[in-house]
């Protein structure tokens, strides 16, 4: 209940604004609608290197690896973003 208030009370202090145009942004979100919807959306991707795969790689249950990670795994475990 607090945070809620805490949260109303920001957002009325301080409201979102697009971080790419400057207009009004969405409630949580620093991007107004227009510039949210011309954003690319990347799928599904490498769990250790965050190469975009094909969607026919998301249909795998768990982790999906790349070829590359497969063949040749770089010196970390995962990424995240």
């Amino acid at each position: 209940m607090v945070y809620n208030a805490l949260k109303t009370l920001g957002f009325a202090l301080f409201p979102p604004t697009c971080v790419l145009c400057g207009a009004d942004g969405e409630l949580e979100v620093d991007l107004c609608a227009a510039c949210r919807e011309e954003l690319p959306f990347v799928g599904p991707g490498c769990y250790r290197c965050g190469v975009p795969l094909m969607k026919s790689y998301s249909d795998t249950a768990g982790p999906t690896l790349c070829g590359q990670c497969l063949s040749r795994p770089p010196q970390f475990d995962s990424v995240g973003a």
